[in-house]
């Protein structure tokens, strides 16, 4: 595998990361913030080509917030 295909996997788990990290720094678990985090995860999703890759990641992510929302807000 080259280096530049390395980087792109890279670059789709570290924008997820910061995504994520963002996420549960700001600790609002709310409706709101679980569609707005949707909709940055789905922009990292794209601007990654839409590979299965990127596509398995950005899902994972999605699922962990849906759980985490869900949890704190007592559902």
């Amino acid at each position: 595998m080259t280096e530049e295909e390395r980087k792109k996997y890279y670059k789709v788990i570290t924008q997820n990361w910061l995504a994520f990290n963002e996420f549960l720094k700001h600790g609002d678990f709310s409706d709101d913030i679980e569609c707005e985090m949707s909709e940055v995860i789905h922009k990292i999703y794209e601007s990654n080509g839409k590979t299965s890759f990127a596509k398995s990641i950005c899902l994972a992510i999605l699922d962990e917030i849906e759980r985490l929302c869900k949890e704190k807000r007592g559902k």
